[in-house]
């Protein structure tokens, strides 16, 4: 943390001439990320069954309805989507009645989170409030969420618990019911998740279940939260202040690294989470680390403008057809996660306060080496506007190992390395595959075979890290069984 402090306190330079009105920049993202949903065809399909396997083109999945629910309120209340509200409200009834029939597998804790933000969102006066509220009351987490202490043992709750654990503070805000017992309860399972650096240890460790986790305690603590773990929270989040701002490149993209790693939602993840730290740096009055994080959230979602702009808009970041389904987890769906972008965005708009003054680190001087030799077994380094991540020992199903990201900032992200590539990955690949693990790495001869650091077990170490002025060194030192 000192390491940190010091860091942006020494670097640090405000930003001149920055005139863009960055709320509406956010809620502009919102509204592309809904862009492609035909409110029609989706109304003449209201009362068909909501299942989550089905796509927005044959009846709609019930992650992708609530979170289509979340970015039209904010936009409703913003003035920027209008003569939607009788259609809203039908979406929103059908939605909940369908969330209150019995399910095998429910995914409800989801979906009463999105229902609860959008109530925020738009408040009482709305009409049907009320029933909405009623219907609401109706629920049982133990019975109706499914990662919860009820239905599987503590060893198996992850991060569908942590949305759980959100919906019900959320849910608790709106119908005035006590539902803090629910989130201690369960808290005292989550915490044991979070590292000794406030990072959310999902099975694998994948970068981005470690910040939407992360997202849930940030979203509680800003609308709000003063229950009986409320501290404990805010020092998990407190650990974990500057890893992430640490870990985006260059070009602000968020780090590789395990499923989902490539989705556009990420940065708007990001976006929310530079956004509450901003809020918190300045209330505790450090405006120049405050307005360091504001300058990486608008950064974030900003970069994001070749992917929007494109026709359609991308939810993921490369341009094979959608239907394709080229990079995607078999879950992934454009329906699903293309709204996804803009409920994850949403925490920037609650969150974001627009007096903050915005602080850069100039690429002239600012220099570092980040190495988590943890679970999450990362090197980030970045210097003169250039930066790598290296992940020394990746999920091979995934990612591979060695250097698997090459940014500059003045260079398109996909220029030189934003990934590398499993030799087998769990994502889908379209008509193509790979045939071998690929990373900018090493590669030695045994026994006449060529063999590739990428695609090897081993321990290693980093070692004579040296950080001057607009530059970095470092050594990264790998021991192989057999090989030496």
């Amino acid at each position: 943390m000192d390491y940190f402090d010091e860091y942006i306190l020494n670097n640090a330079v405000p930003v001149t001439n920055e005139s863009i009105n960055y709320r509406n920049m956010y809620l502009n993202v919102m509204e592309t990320s809904i862009a492609a949903y035909d409110f029609n065809d989706i109304d003449e399909k209201i009362n068909f069954p909501i299942y989550d396997f089905q796509d927005i083109f044959m009846g709609y999945s019930r992650i992708g309805m609530t979170r289509l629910l979340s970015v039209m309120a904010f936009l409703m209340k913003e003035g920027m989507l209008k003569e939607v509200d009788d259609f809203w409200a039908r979406l929103m009834n059908a939605v909940l009645d369908d969330i209150l029939k019995e399910h095998l597998k429910s995914g409800v804790e989801f979906l009463i989170l999105e229902v609860c933000t959008a109530l925020y969102v738009l408040g009482p006066d709305i009409d049907y409030y009320s029933v909405y509220i009623e219907k609401l009351k109706t629920i049982n987490p133990y019975d109706q969420y499914d990662s919860t202490l009820m239905k599987k043992p503590k060893e198996e709750l992850y991060n569908f618990c942590m949305y759980g654990i959100c919906a019900e503070y959320l849910r608790g805000l709106l119908t005035g019911e006590d539902t803090d017992d629910f989130i201690q309860k369960h808290w005292d399972v989550q915490k044991s998740r979070f590292n000794s650096d406030g990072r959310y240890m999902d099975p694998g460790c994948p970068m981005v279940y470690d910040i939407t986790s992360r997202y849930r305690l940030a979203l509680m603590l800003g609308l709000g939260y003063k229950g009986s773990v409320s501290g404990e929270m805010k020092e998990v989040l407190t650990k974990g202040s500057y890893n992430l701002l640490f870990q985006m490149s260059s070009d602000y993209k968020f780090p590789y690294g395990g499923r989902s790693n490539q989705f556009n939602f990420n940065e708007c993840l990001a976006a929310s989470m530079f956004e509450f730290y901003a809020t918190g740096f300045f209330k505790r009055g450090d405006p120049v680390t405050a307005g360091v994080f504001r300058y990486n959230a608008v950064k974030s979602v900003d970069g994001l403008s070749q992917w929007l702009n494109a026709k359609p808009a991308r939810h993921i970041k490369n341009m094979y057809p959608i239907g394709s389904s080229y990079g995607i987890d078999s879950y992934g769906t454009y329906e699903r996660y293309m709204g996804t972008m803009g409920t994850f965005l949403s925490g920037a708009v609650l969150f974001m306060n627009e007096s903050i003054p915005l602080y850069k680190i100039p690429d002239s001087i600012g220099s570092y080496v980040l190495s988590e030799q943890n679970e999450f077994h990362k090197i980030f380094a970045s210097a003169g506007g250039y930066s790598v991540e290296i992940d020394p020992a990746a999920d091979s199903k995934y990612d591979s190992s060695g250097l698997g990201r090459l940014h500059f900032q003045e260079a398109p992200a996909e220029l030189a390395l934003s990934m590398p590539f499993a030799s087998s990955p769990k994502y889908l690949l379209g008509k193509f595959s790979n045939d071998k693990a690929r990373s900018l790495c090493p590669y030695w001869t045994f026994e006449g075979n060529r063999e590739y650091l990428s695609e090897s077990k081993y321990s290693y170490k980093v070692k004579h890290v040296v950080e001057t002025l607009g530059q970095v060194a470092f050594t990264v030192e790998y021991s192989i069984k057999n090989r030496g």
